[in-house]
């Protein structure tokens, strides 16, 4: 018999097309967001069902998606990954924007890439982390995250660029 919880997790998702799309609650970045009830907080849905499919996830690596739809929560869609492989997977796929790569990254002193901003973002968003840890984590001052996330800092990297 089906746990409670996957049974719960599934009945707030399409799974009528290819992409299994997450009908209940999106963040802003439009990523499907739920209880992880294992971690006790919340996090992407995305995340949550690879969970539930193929175990933890491995410090260090993100799940992403070969479909490129946010919310999709079909397992076969998904793939683990570096932040390196997420750049190199936006880029191939042409969803980098000319802003993007003319600010930011480009410039030769910057620390971070447009995914490491949009990921500061949603991990403090979500409330997974305090703006000193993710200071620490990337190497990047706590008043630098602060203007990142207040979008005063890389206000060029916005939803849809990933």
């Amino acid at each position: 018999m089906l746990n409670d919880d996957v049974i719960r997790f599934f009945q707030k998702v399409d799974t009528s097309g290819t992409c299994w799309l997450w009908r209940n609650y999106k963040n802003d970045d439009g990523y499907g967001v739920v209880r992880n009830r294992r971690l006790g907080r919340m996090d992407l849905a995305h995340r949550v069902v690879w969970e539930m499919v193929y175990g933890l996830i491995p410090e260090k690596l993100s799940v992403l998606h070969k479909c490129d739809v946010r919310h999709c929560v079909n397992p076969t869609h998904l793939f683990l990954g570096t932040h390196q492989d997420n750049m190199d997977d936006m880029v191939s796929k042409g969803r980098a924007s000319r802003k993007a790569r003319t600010n930011g990254v480009i410039n030769g002193q910057a620390k971070l890439s447009e995914t490491d901003i949009l990921d500061i973002r949603e991990y403090y968003g979500l409330g997974k982390a305090l703006q000193k840890e993710l200071a620490r984590i990337y190497n990047i001052q706590q008043s630098q995250v602060s203007r990142i996330v207040t979008g005063a800092r890389w206000n060029h990297v916005q939803e849809g660029l990933q």
